[in-house]
């Protein structure tokens, strides 16, 4: 990973429908078996709705207030328009925000280390971590080793 860049850009805001569930941590370990099967739940109460989507599966989180404080996680996908048949989906606006991405490409166990890269990269150059970092899921297959996602780690300038 170290040879992927860190890019400053500036994320739209996006309606979006979600599920959403809780994790005790914010590890792959505990949050892969719980995001896996709600962004297929995700994708199957899309069928049933009138949901029209306008971008990739994104997945955000909300940081914990405390450190042993449970992770909220959601999966997400933008939509245009009103959803009046929601089908069990949850209506929400991510915020527009402007963050230090990379892309990750290869299985979602490496993106521990692509957060806490992003998390440094923020630090050394006196951002703070603010917003829900997301993922955005710019190619899935079968197999995760080709799997193209864009994490991104929402900041605010840090006053000096």
């Amino acid at each position: 990973m170290p040879d992927t860049e860190i890019i400053v850009k500036d994320l739209p805001a996006a309606r979006v429908v979600r599920l959403t569930a809780t994790v005790e941590s914010f590890s792959p370990e505990a949050i892969s078996p719980v995001l896996r099967p709600l962004c297929a739940e995700l994708g199957r109460r899309l069928e049933g709705s009138d949901a029209v989507p306008a971008g990739p599966l994104t997945c955000y989180y909300e940081k914990p207030a405390g450190e042993d404080d449970p992770v909220v996680v959601h999966a997400a996908i933008p939509v245009s328009g009103a959803v009046a048949r929601p089908n069990g989906l949850d209506a929400a606006e991510l915020p527009a925000a402007r963050a230090a991405t990379l892309v990750h490409r290869g299985p979602a166990s490496g993106f521990l280390d692509g957060y806490q890269r992003l998390a440094r990269w923020t630090d050394e150059h006196g951002f703070r971590a603010d917003g829900f970092p997301r993922e955005v899921y710019l190619h899935t297959s079968g197999d995760e080793s080709e799997w193209v996602v864009e994490l991104c780690e929402p900041f605010v300038e840090e006053p000096r």
